[in-house]
């Protein structure tokens, strides 16, 4: 049965004064209603207050409710402009409810966690939908939201799980965070015109939503708005939009077409990650910057165009793209970033344009499909790491005229020639380190698995760390009597080593630097140099210090 609610005076409140607040009320059906009554305005509006500290409990309601458009109170005519903040919150038995055309807002949580509401009618002149009205309403299937609304605020319909479509009218003009954060029945939205912004969250886990469409107009997509709706499978960005924000498109795991119109001049940091059956992705000449993780982990991407203008390729950018195999870079890219391309292993050839200043650490790293890379002359900064990994990289070329690299048979120096800074993965067997050489850089022979001795010569100063990590295959080094320091982890995991003698001129040795070295048997150790547990951890099989044997105490 539908309830109307009437008015029947049930307490007598004082007639002066601006309002009368927490008056409760009896509708022809039996019903308890609370209102807070404007006496200056006119106005009424349905509240919670009062039923806390009563006898009745707040999940009273059940089946429908119409709520009138006005009620007469004490002699006086108001009409119900609102429904207050929390004024059904978790009323159960609630399955419908109808609003008049005379409320233009729903406040605050009014009918959040009304977990068995089902329908909600809303008429022409309701301007604003608070923040988690309707949030929790996880049966609510139907809403048709009045072409007058221009607010959904934040959670407004956060969790309806169960509503299946949803029109968003023209008149909308804002939609906030997690406004339809969870429900995960939508299937497709249609965003109005008027909206400029589209909130933090605002779509988030709809898990169902295929079809999306973003009208010329909208101006800023913000973080997370999108994410994770895997069922998206293709999205156009007009050229309205200025900016895209973190993981705006993360985890759309079947999004497989993107387009971005003329005007983005920026991808923000995960926008696109993880969305992992993605193949084809158009970006405009406007853009200026690619952030970082931006196409993380889209594991069926297989070229990617990069248009002029673009300076930065931020860090980790396109790592994990496991079928990357083209990537066109244009002249205006300065930097590429930390990780920006680790482990495409499809990636075959590469070409660094002649603009780029700055090669970041793990840049290519693990990229197993690289056999040779040029350093063009603009380069002035390849951090440790850049090429670790690559296992089939046999040659690092560098332009002659590179003013701060140079190569040399397919090793990379710098200029000087004094600091080995990479030894390519690919390379098998021995290799001679030049003479004028004093640093190891770190990482420069780190995971060189085929390698499997390394002679260096007098003159160096430092092995830098992780230099010689995980050389499995390296079974034999002689360290010069130059050598003064060895950096952490230097030799970790160098499992082809039995014996090690250090000399005398070692006057530093990193925590760890013959970490796991699980077949190393004997050591000549300058005793001074500090704590052989800490220096040899984990060399289960070291028998031997400077003669003296030893019993290894695993703890």
């Amino acid at each position: 049965m539908k309830r109307f609610l009437f008015l029947t005076i049930c307490s007598v409140l004082t007639s002066f004064g601006a309002a009368a607040s927490n008056t409760w009320v009896v509708n022809s059906d039996g019903d308890t209603i609370w209102y807070d009554f404007d006496k200056r305005e006119k106005t009424a509006s349905v509240t919670y207050e009062g039923r806390r500290t009563s006898s009745q409990s707040r999940k009273d309601y059940s089946g429908s409710i119409v709520i009138p458009s006005k009620v007469t109170y004490d002699g006086i005519r108001y009409q119900v402009t609102k429904i207050g903040i929390n004024a059904f919150y978790e009323c159960e038995g609630l399955t419908s409810v109808t609003i008049p055309s005379s409320v233009t807002k729903i406040l605050r949580g009014a009918f959040s966690q009304c977990k068995n509401l089902t329908t909600v009618k809303l008429s022409n002149g309701l301007a604003n939908i608070g923040e988690g009205a309707f949030s929790g309403c996880g049966k609510l299937v139907n809403v048709t939201i009045p072409n007058s609304v221009e607010t959904i605020e934040a959670r407004a319909f956060e969790g309806c799980k169960s509503i299946t479509s949803i029109t968003i009218p023209n008149s909308v003009k804002t939609i906030e965070a997690n406004a339809f954060e969870g429900c995960e029945s939508i299937t497709s939205i249609v965003i109005p015109k008027g909206v400029k912004k589209i909130g933090y969250s605002a779509f988030e886990d709809c898990g169902k939503l295929a079809n999306v469409t973003i009208p010329n107009g909208v101006e800023v997509i913000e973080n997370l708005a999108f994410e994770g709706c895997e069922s998206i499978t293709s999205i156009k960005i007009p050229k309205s939009v200025k900016k895209i924000g973190y993981s705006a498109f993360s985890n759309c795991e079947n999004l497989a077409e993107v387009t971005i119109s003329e005007g983005v001049t920026e991808i923000d940091e995960s926008t696109f990650s993880h969305c992992v059956n993605l193949t084809t992705v158009k970006l405009p000449n406007s853009l200026t910057k690619i952030g970082r993780e931006a196409f993380m982990g889209c594991e069926k991407l297989i070229n990617i165009t990069i248009p002029e203008g673009v300076t930065e390729i931020g860090a980790y950018a396109f790592s994990l793209c496991n079928n990357l195999a083209k990537v066109s870079i244009p002249n205006s890219v300065t930097l590429i970033g930390e990780g920006a391309f680790m482990k495409c292993v499809s990636l075959t050839d590469f070409v660094i344009p002649n603009s780029v200043k700055k090669i970041d650490q793990y840049a290519f790293s693990l990229c197993d499909g690289l056999k040779s890379i040029v350093i063009p002359s603009s380069v002035d900064t390849i951090v440790s790491a850049a090429f670790a990994g690559c296992g089939n990289l046999e040659m690092i070329d560098v332009a002659k005229e590179n003013p701060n690299y140079c190569s040399v048979d397919g090793v990379l120096f710098d200029k000087s020639k004094n600091t080995l800074v990479q030894f390519p993965k690919g390379r098998k067997g021995g290799y001679s380190i030049p003479e004028g050489v004093t640093v190891i850089n770190d990482l420069a022979f780190s995971q060189c698995v085929n390698l499997t001795k390394v002679v260096i010569p007098n003159g160096v100063v430092r092995i830098g760390e992780l230099a010689f990590s995980k050389c499995r295959g390296l079974a034999d080094i002689e360290f010069p009597e130059s050598l003064t320091e060895i950096g952490e982890m230097a030799f970790d995991s160098c499992d082809g080593l039995t014996s090690v003698t250090i000399p005398n001129s070692v006057k530093a040795i990193g925590k760890n630097a013959f970490y796991n070295c699980s077949r190393l048997t004997s050591v000549t150790f300058p005793g001074e140099l500090g704590d052989l547990y800490d220096i040899f951890y984990e060399c289960n099989n070291l028998k031997s210090v400077n003669g003296s044997e030893i019993i290894y105490v695993k703890f």
